[in-house]
Protein backbone atom coordinates (compact mmCIF):
# COMPACT_ATOMS: atom_id res chain seq x y z
CA UNK A 1 0.00 0.00 0.00
CA UNK A 2 1.04 3.75 -0.53
CA UNK A 3 1.84 6.18 2.39
CA UNK A 4 -0.13 9.22 1.96
CA UNK A 5 0.91 12.10 4.50
CA UNK A 6 -2.16 14.42 4.68
CA UNK A 7 -0.55 18.09 5.64
CA UNK A 8 -3.90 19.83 6.55
CA UNK A 9 -3.62 23.93 5.90
CA UNK A 10 -6.35 25.91 6.94
CA UNK A 11 -9.69 25.30 9.18
CA UNK A 12 -11.58 22.18 8.84
CA UNK A 13 -15.38 22.74 9.98
CA UNK A 14 -16.38 19.57 11.12
CA UNK A 15 -20.76 18.74 11.46
CA UNK A 16 -21.58 16.70 14.27
CA UNK A 17 -23.59 13.34 14.14
CA UNK A 18 -26.96 13.10 12.09
CA UNK A 19 -28.76 9.92 13.02
CA UNK A 20 -26.35 7.79 13.91
CA UNK A 21 -23.77 8.06 11.85
CA UNK A 22 -21.35 11.06 11.90
CA UNK A 23 -20.52 13.39 8.76
CA UNK A 24 -18.30 15.91 7.69
CA UNK A 25 -17.96 18.77 5.68
CA UNK A 26 -13.93 19.98 4.74
CA UNK A 27 -13.48 23.42 4.22
CA UNK A 28 -9.71 25.44 3.18
CA UNK A 29 -8.34 21.81 2.54
CA UNK A 30 -5.29 22.29 -0.14
CA UNK A 31 -6.25 20.62 -3.36
CA UNK A 32 -3.60 18.45 -3.36
CA UNK A 33 -5.44 16.28 -0.04
CA UNK A 34 -9.30 16.94 -1.23
CA UNK A 35 -9.50 14.29 -3.56
CA UNK A 36 -7.55 11.55 -0.94
CA UNK A 37 -10.06 13.15 1.74
CA UNK A 38 -13.03 13.04 -0.13
CA UNK A 39 -12.62 9.51 -1.17
CA UNK A 40 -12.92 8.83 2.06
CA UNK A 41 -16.45 7.33 2.79
CA UNK A 42 -18.42 10.72 4.15
CA UNK A 43 -19.66 8.00 7.18
CA UNK A 44 -15.95 7.65 8.52
CA UNK A 45 -14.28 10.69 7.75
CA UNK A 46 -11.55 11.67 10.00
CA UNK A 47 -12.10 15.28 12.19
CA UNK A 48 -8.80 16.54 13.31
CA UNK A 49 -8.55 19.33 15.35
CA UNK A 50 -6.00 21.46 16.93
CA UNK A 51 -6.14 21.47 21.17
CA UNK A 52 -2.59 21.50 22.58
CA UNK A 53 0.77 22.18 21.67
CA UNK A 54 3.12 19.21 24.10
CA UNK A 55 1.82 15.24 23.97
CA UNK A 56 3.56 14.61 27.04
CA UNK A 57 1.15 13.22 30.28
CA UNK A 58 0.77 16.52 31.70
CA UNK A 59 -1.19 18.06 29.26
CA UNK A 60 -3.87 16.32 29.92
CA UNK A 61 -5.78 17.84 32.44
CA UNK A 62 -4.65 21.12 30.50
CA UNK A 63 -6.57 20.65 27.19
CA UNK A 64 -9.17 23.32 26.09
CA UNK A 65 -12.33 21.85 25.31
CA UNK A 66 -14.76 22.20 22.99
CA UNK A 67 -18.45 22.89 23.45
CA UNK A 68 -19.95 19.14 23.60
CA UNK A 69 -19.96 17.45 20.21
CA UNK A 70 -23.49 16.58 20.75
CA UNK A 71 -25.50 17.28 17.79
CA UNK A 72 -26.47 20.47 18.83
CA UNK A 73 -24.95 23.98 18.16
CA UNK A 74 -21.99 22.81 15.53
CA UNK A 75 -18.69 23.34 16.62
CA UNK A 76 -16.56 25.18 14.19
CA UNK A 77 -12.81 23.60 14.72
CA UNK A 78 -9.90 25.45 13.41
CA UNK A 79 -6.11 24.02 12.95
CA UNK A 80 -2.88 25.16 12.98
CA UNK A 81 -1.02 25.09 9.41
CA UNK A 82 1.07 22.12 8.28
CA UNK A 83 -0.13 19.27 10.79
CA UNK A 84 0.60 15.77 9.15
CA UNK A 85 -1.64 13.08 9.55
CA UNK A 86 -0.38 9.19 8.16
CA UNK A 87 -2.92 7.74 6.24
CA UNK A 88 -2.39 4.18 4.45
CA UNK A 89 -5.05 3.43 2.05
CA UNK A 90 -5.53 -0.69 1.58
CA UNK A 91 -7.68 -0.81 -1.79
CA UNK A 92 -7.66 -4.65 -1.31
CA UNK A 93 -10.25 -3.71 1.93
CA UNK A 94 -12.32 -1.21 0.26
CA UNK A 95 -15.95 -2.50 0.38
CA UNK A 96 -19.64 -1.37 -0.62
CA UNK A 97 -19.78 0.96 2.18
CA UNK A 98 -16.12 3.02 1.50
CA UNK A 99 -12.82 2.59 1.57
CA UNK A 100 -10.30 0.70 3.29
CA UNK A 101 -7.51 2.85 5.14
CA UNK A 102 -5.56 2.92 8.34
CA UNK A 103 -4.55 5.83 10.48
CA UNK A 104 -0.92 6.16 12.49
CA UNK A 105 -0.62 8.40 15.53
CA UNK A 106 2.66 8.57 17.79
CA UNK A 107 2.17 9.48 21.77
CA UNK A 108 -1.35 9.31 21.55
CA UNK A 109 -4.01 9.52 24.27
CA UNK A 110 -7.26 7.15 23.72
CA UNK A 111 -10.46 7.30 25.31
CA UNK A 112 -14.26 7.95 25.25
CA UNK A 113 -17.29 5.75 24.09
CA UNK A 114 -16.68 6.99 20.63
CA UNK A 115 -13.44 6.13 20.35
CA UNK A 116 -10.93 9.33 20.28
CA UNK A 117 -7.40 9.81 19.75
CA UNK A 118 -6.05 12.90 20.40
CA UNK A 119 -2.04 13.66 20.41
CA UNK A 120 -2.58 17.35 21.41
CA UNK A 121 -1.69 17.86 17.60
CA UNK A 122 -4.76 16.52 16.20
CA UNK A 123 -7.74 14.90 17.65
CA UNK A 124 -9.06 11.98 15.39
CA UNK A 125 -12.83 10.70 16.06
CA UNK A 126 -12.21 7.39 13.73
CA UNK A 127 -16.36 7.22 12.71
CA UNK A 128 -18.35 3.67 12.55
CA UNK A 129 -20.88 2.83 14.68
CA UNK A 130 -21.18 6.22 16.67
CA UNK A 131 -23.93 7.28 19.58
CA UNK A 132 -25.34 11.24 19.04
CA UNK A 133 -25.20 13.35 22.71
CA UNK A 134 -21.87 12.03 23.67
CA UNK A 135 -20.19 13.65 25.86
CA UNK A 136 -17.40 14.95 24.47
CA UNK A 137 -14.72 12.73 26.08
CA UNK A 138 -11.83 15.26 27.72
CA UNK A 139 -14.41 17.35 29.21
CA UNK A 140 -14.65 14.59 31.86
CA UNK A 141 -11.12 12.87 32.21
CA UNK A 142 -9.81 16.77 33.08
CA UNK A 143 -11.42 15.36 36.28
CA UNK A 144 -8.37 15.30 38.85
CA UNK A 145 -7.27 11.73 39.71
CA UNK A 146 -7.90 10.38 36.88
CA UNK A 147 -5.22 7.51 35.76
CA UNK A 148 -3.40 7.18 32.75
CA UNK A 149 -2.42 3.53 31.68
CA UNK A 150 0.65 3.73 29.80
CA UNK A 151 1.28 1.51 26.74
CA UNK A 152 3.66 0.90 24.21
CA UNK A 153 2.68 -0.03 20.42
CA UNK A 154 -1.08 -0.30 20.00
CA UNK A 155 -3.68 -1.64 17.38
CA UNK A 156 -6.97 0.28 18.12
CA UNK A 157 -10.25 -1.53 17.39
CA UNK A 158 -12.31 -0.20 20.27
CA UNK A 159 -16.09 1.98 19.11
CA UNK A 160 -18.96 2.30 19.89
CA UNK A 161 -21.46 0.05 20.52
CA UNK A 162 -18.03 -2.53 21.08
CA UNK A 163 -19.62 -4.49 23.65
CA UNK A 164 -22.54 -5.98 21.79
CA UNK A 165 -21.78 -9.73 20.26
CA UNK A 166 -22.75 -8.65 16.67
CA UNK A 167 -21.09 -4.95 16.73
CA UNK A 168 -18.24 -6.64 18.93
CA UNK A 169 -17.58 -8.92 16.20
CA UNK A 170 -18.69 -8.25 12.77
CA UNK A 171 -17.94 -4.75 13.13
CA UNK A 172 -14.72 -4.61 15.42
CA UNK A 173 -12.88 -7.74 15.31
CA UNK A 174 -12.85 -8.30 11.80
CA UNK A 175 -11.37 -4.77 11.21
CA UNK A 176 -8.35 -6.79 12.95
CA UNK A 177 -8.08 -8.31 8.82
CA UNK A 178 -6.91 -5.00 8.13
CA UNK A 179 -3.33 -5.06 10.49
CA UNK A 180 -3.75 -8.63 10.98
CA UNK A 181 -0.04 -9.26 8.81
CA UNK A 182 1.17 -6.23 11.09
CA UNK A 183 0.40 -7.83 14.38
CA UNK A 184 1.56 -11.49 12.88
CA UNK A 185 5.03 -9.72 12.20
CA UNK A 186 5.17 -7.76 15.35
CA UNK A 187 4.05 -9.69 18.66
CA UNK A 188 5.19 -6.80 21.03
CA UNK A 189 2.03 -4.87 19.47
CA UNK A 190 -1.05 -4.96 21.88
CA UNK A 191 -4.65 -4.68 20.96
CA UNK A 192 -7.25 -2.02 22.66
CA UNK A 193 -10.45 -3.41 22.33
CA UNK A 194 -13.88 -4.19 24.24
CA UNK A 195 -14.10 -7.69 25.78
CA UNK A 196 -16.63 -10.55 25.67
CA UNK A 197 -16.33 -13.79 27.48
CA UNK A 198 -15.13 -16.00 24.24
CA UNK A 199 -12.77 -12.72 23.66
CA UNK A 200 -9.69 -15.21 24.13
CA UNK A 201 -11.14 -18.11 22.38
CA UNK A 202 -11.54 -16.27 18.68
CA UNK A 203 -7.61 -14.52 19.54
CA UNK A 204 -6.25 -18.09 19.88
CA UNK A 205 -8.55 -19.12 16.58
CA UNK A 206 -6.64 -16.38 14.60
CA UNK A 207 -3.17 -17.17 16.06
CA UNK A 208 -2.87 -14.45 18.09
CA UNK A 209 -2.06 -15.05 21.68
CA UNK A 210 -4.71 -13.66 24.58
CA UNK A 211 -2.05 -11.70 26.42
CA UNK A 212 -1.82 -9.24 23.83
CA UNK A 213 -5.40 -7.78 24.41
CA UNK A 214 -5.67 -4.51 26.56
CA UNK A 215 -9.30 -4.57 27.50
CA UNK A 216 -10.83 -1.26 26.61
CA UNK A 217 -12.79 0.61 28.97
CA UNK A 218 -14.61 3.84 27.70
CA UNK A 219 -14.23 5.50 31.07
CA UNK A 220 -10.39 5.18 31.47
CA UNK A 221 -7.49 7.01 29.81
CA UNK A 222 -4.85 5.30 27.73
CA UNK A 223 -1.34 6.73 26.68
CA UNK A 224 0.17 4.86 23.42
CA UNK A 225 3.46 5.64 22.43
CA UNK A 226 2.01 4.49 18.59
CA UNK A 227 -1.32 3.71 17.66
CA UNK A 228 -2.70 2.23 14.47
CA UNK A 229 -6.48 2.45 13.75
CA UNK A 230 -7.89 0.71 11.09
CA UNK A 231 -10.85 2.14 9.09
CA UNK A 232 -14.20 0.89 10.57
CA UNK A 233 -17.44 0.24 8.88
CA UNK A 234 -20.68 1.38 8.27
CA UNK A 235 -23.09 0.91 11.62
CA UNK A 236 -25.07 -2.84 11.00
CA UNK A 237 -22.31 -3.62 7.84
CA UNK A 238 -18.76 -5.63 8.11
CA UNK A 239 -15.90 -4.59 5.80
CA UNK A 240 -16.68 -7.58 3.16
CA UNK A 241 -13.07 -8.54 2.28
CA UNK A 242 -11.90 -8.42 5.95
CA UNK A 243 -15.02 -11.37 6.89
CA UNK A 244 -14.36 -13.15 3.58
CA UNK A 245 -10.68 -13.49 4.44
CA UNK A 246 -10.88 -13.81 8.30
CA UNK A 247 -14.08 -16.56 7.32
CA UNK A 248 -11.26 -18.49 5.11
CA UNK A 249 -8.78 -18.28 8.57
CA UNK A 250 -11.52 -19.61 10.74
CA UNK A 251 -11.94 -22.44 8.75
CA UNK A 252 -7.97 -23.24 8.12
CA UNK A 253 -7.23 -23.22 11.78
CA UNK A 254 -10.39 -24.38 13.22
CA UNK A 255 -9.72 -27.62 11.83
CA UNK A 256 -6.55 -27.26 13.28
CA UNK A 257 -7.56 -26.20 16.54
CA UNK A 258 -11.15 -28.60 16.68
CA UNK A 259 -9.91 -31.11 13.85
CA UNK A 260 -10.72 -34.36 16.36
CA UNK A 261 -14.20 -33.06 17.05
CA UNK A 262 -14.72 -32.37 13.31
CA UNK A 263 -13.75 -35.74 12.34
CA UNK A 264 -16.31 -37.27 14.48
CA UNK A 265 -18.91 -35.63 11.79
CA UNK A 266 -20.16 -36.55 8.78
CA UNK A 267 -18.82 -33.83 6.30
CA UNK A 268 -21.36 -35.40 3.28
CA UNK A 269 -24.56 -35.02 5.16
CA UNK A 270 -26.99 -32.45 4.89
CA UNK A 271 -26.77 -30.70 8.10
CA UNK A 272 -29.55 -27.61 9.54
CA UNK A 273 -28.41 -25.73 12.27
CA UNK A 274 -31.38 -23.71 14.40
CA UNK A 275 -30.48 -20.64 16.22
CA UNK A 276 -32.29 -20.57 19.89
CA UNK A 277 -32.92 -17.37 20.94
CA UNK A 278 -33.45 -18.41 24.81
CA UNK A 279 -36.46 -18.71 26.60
CA UNK A 280 -39.96 -18.02 25.29
CA UNK A 281 -41.37 -14.33 25.81
CA UNK A 282 -37.63 -13.00 25.29
CA UNK A 283 -37.24 -9.91 22.77
CA UNK A 284 -36.94 -11.61 18.93
CA UNK A 285 -37.17 -15.42 20.07
CA UNK A 286 -39.31 -18.14 18.69
CA UNK A 287 -42.24 -19.31 20.40
CA UNK A 288 -42.97 -22.54 18.43
CA UNK A 289 -38.95 -22.81 18.09
CA UNK A 290 -39.16 -26.64 19.61
CA UNK A 291 -41.94 -27.00 17.09
CA UNK A 292 -39.78 -25.82 14.45
CA UNK A 293 -37.33 -28.05 15.26
CA UNK A 294 -39.29 -31.25 15.97
CA UNK A 295 -41.01 -30.39 12.18
CA UNK A 296 -37.62 -30.76 10.96
CA UNK A 297 -36.77 -33.84 12.25
CA UNK A 298 -40.18 -34.97 11.25
CA UNK A 299 -40.44 -34.34 7.85
CA UNK A 300 -36.62 -34.78 7.18
CA UNK A 301 -35.18 -37.68 8.90
CA UNK A 302 -32.34 -37.96 7.42
CA UNK A 303 -31.07 -34.62 7.87
CA UNK A 304 -28.81 -34.09 10.78
CA UNK A 305 -30.52 -31.15 12.57
CA UNK A 306 -28.26 -29.32 15.50
CA UNK A 307 -29.35 -26.42 17.80
CA UNK A 308 -27.50 -23.72 18.82
CA UNK A 309 -28.38 -22.44 22.12
CA UNK A 310 -27.48 -18.93 23.62
CA UNK A 311 -24.30 -19.24 25.78
CA UNK A 312 -22.73 -22.31 23.99
CA UNK A 313 -18.75 -21.52 23.47
CA UNK A 314 -16.43 -20.91 20.11
CA UNK A 315 -15.48 -24.57 19.82
CA UNK A 316 -18.88 -25.59 20.12
CA UNK A 317 -20.15 -22.58 17.92
CA UNK A 318 -17.56 -23.45 14.74
CA UNK A 319 -18.05 -27.39 15.27
CA UNK A 320 -22.09 -26.70 14.87
CA UNK A 321 -21.82 -24.63 11.64
CA UNK A 322 -18.41 -25.97 10.03
CA UNK A 323 -20.48 -28.20 7.33
CA UNK A 324 -23.55 -26.29 7.73
CA UNK A 325 -26.06 -26.39 5.03
CA UNK A 326 -28.53 -23.72 6.21
CA UNK A 327 -28.95 -22.05 9.18
CA UNK A 328 -32.38 -20.95 10.37
CA UNK A 329 -33.01 -18.31 13.44
CA UNK A 330 -34.39 -15.16 14.11
CA UNK A 331 -32.89 -11.93 13.98
CA UNK A 332 -29.99 -11.89 16.39
CA UNK A 333 -26.68 -12.00 16.86
CA UNK A 334 -27.00 -15.83 16.78
CA UNK A 335 -26.68 -15.77 12.69
CA UNK A 336 -23.53 -13.65 12.86
CA UNK A 337 -22.37 -17.20 12.81
CA UNK A 338 -23.17 -17.76 9.12
CA UNK A 339 -19.19 -17.11 8.90
CA UNK A 340 -17.91 -20.26 10.46
CA UNK A 341 -20.56 -22.06 7.77
CA UNK A 342 -18.80 -23.14 4.48
CA UNK A 343 -19.42 -21.06 1.18
CA UNK A 344 -22.27 -21.44 -0.31
CA UNK A 345 -24.27 -22.01 2.51
CA UNK A 346 -27.64 -20.69 2.77
CA UNK A 347 -29.43 -18.56 5.83
CA UNK A 348 -32.99 -18.02 6.83
CA UNK A 349 -33.82 -14.89 9.26
CA UNK A 350 -36.79 -14.81 10.63
CA UNK A 351 -37.62 -11.72 11.43
CA UNK A 352 -40.62 -10.26 13.26
CA UNK A 353 -43.51 -8.43 11.55
CA UNK A 354 -42.78 -4.82 13.18
CA UNK A 355 -38.84 -5.09 13.43
CA UNK A 356 -36.21 -2.67 15.14
CA UNK A 357 -36.43 -0.45 11.96
CA UNK A 358 -40.52 -0.37 11.85
CA UNK A 359 -40.72 3.37 12.14
CA UNK A 360 -39.28 3.90 8.63
CA UNK A 361 -41.81 1.22 7.17
CA UNK A 362 -43.93 -1.82 8.17
CA UNK A 363 -41.51 -3.89 6.06
CA UNK A 364 -38.38 -2.07 6.93
CA UNK A 365 -36.02 -4.50 8.75
CA UNK A 366 -32.61 -4.30 10.13
CA UNK A 367 -30.91 -6.04 7.23
CA UNK A 368 -27.09 -6.57 9.11
CA UNK A 369 -27.24 -10.22 8.95
CA UNK A 370 -28.68 -10.23 5.07
CA UNK A 371 -25.08 -7.95 3.86
CA UNK A 372 -22.61 -10.21 6.38
CA UNK A 373 -24.42 -13.49 4.48
CA UNK A 374 -23.42 -11.77 1.15
CA UNK A 375 -19.92 -10.55 2.22
CA UNK A 376 -18.89 -14.46 2.80
CA UNK A 377 -20.87 -15.85 -0.47
CA UNK A 378 -23.96 -17.34 1.25
CA UNK A 379 -27.39 -17.09 0.34
CA UNK A 380 -29.69 -15.26 2.08
CA UNK A 381 -33.36 -15.82 2.86
CA UNK A 382 -35.69 -13.32 5.28
CA UNK A 383 -38.98 -14.52 5.97
CA UNK A 384 -41.34 -11.63 7.62
CA UNK A 385 -43.94 -13.31 9.97
CA UNK A 386 -47.36 -12.02 10.52
CA UNK A 387 -47.10 -11.45 14.66
CA UNK A 388 -44.61 -9.90 17.05
CA UNK A 389 -42.43 -7.03 16.98
CA UNK A 390 -38.58 -5.98 18.34
CA UNK A 391 -39.22 -6.23 22.00
CA UNK A 392 -41.62 -9.06 21.85
CA UNK A 393 -41.35 -13.10 20.77
CA UNK A 394 -43.31 -14.15 18.09
CA UNK A 395 -43.93 -17.21 16.51
CA UNK A 396 -42.80 -18.45 12.94
CA UNK A 397 -44.53 -20.15 9.49
CA UNK A 398 -43.40 -23.67 9.80
CA UNK A 399 -44.78 -25.04 6.79
CA UNK A 400 -43.31 -22.07 4.83
CA UNK A 401 -39.60 -22.97 6.16
CA UNK A 402 -40.33 -26.33 5.21
CA UNK A 403 -41.18 -25.73 1.49
CA UNK A 404 -38.30 -23.68 1.24
CA UNK A 405 -35.48 -26.13 2.50
CA UNK A 406 -37.29 -28.64 0.55
CA UNK A 407 -36.50 -26.21 -1.99
CA UNK A 408 -32.56 -25.61 -0.93
CA UNK A 409 -32.38 -29.46 -0.38
CA UNK A 410 -33.26 -30.52 -4.15
CA UNK A 411 -31.62 -27.95 -5.79
CA UNK A 412 -35.01 -25.83 -7.01
CA UNK A 413 -33.48 -22.11 -4.76
CA UNK A 414 -31.02 -19.77 -6.49
CA UNK A 415 -30.59 -16.60 -5.05
CA UNK A 416 -31.79 -14.10 -2.76
CA UNK A 417 -35.41 -14.51 -1.67
CA UNK A 418 -37.29 -12.50 0.36
CA UNK A 419 -40.77 -12.77 1.58
CA UNK A 420 -43.34 -12.07 4.14
CA UNK A 421 -46.75 -12.57 5.15
CA UNK A 422 -49.74 -9.66 5.95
Amino acid sequence: PVMNKLTIIGAITAISTVATVGFLYFFGVSNAIRPLLLQLPVTFSPSVVRFCPSSDLSSLLGFPVPVHYNGGPDPSLIFTPNLTIDITRLPEFDHEDGFGFIAKFKNTFISGEWLTIYDCDVTYFPGGCQAWNAEFPLDRLRMPGVAVTQLGRVVVISQFWGYGYYHWFIEGFLRLALVYDYLMENPDVKIVMYTMGSTPEFMSLIGIDPSRIVPYVDSRVYFASSAVVPSPSACGSAIGPAALRFRDLFRTNAMLKYGDQLKLQDETAFRIVVQNRGSKGEARSLENHDELVQALRDHMPDIIIDVMDPHENLASTIVKHYYANIVIGPHGAGLSNILFAPPGATMIELHPNLGNHHEYGRHNVNSCHQKSARDVGAREILLIEDNGTSTTSFRANIDRILNIVNMIRNDMFTGVFYDSIE
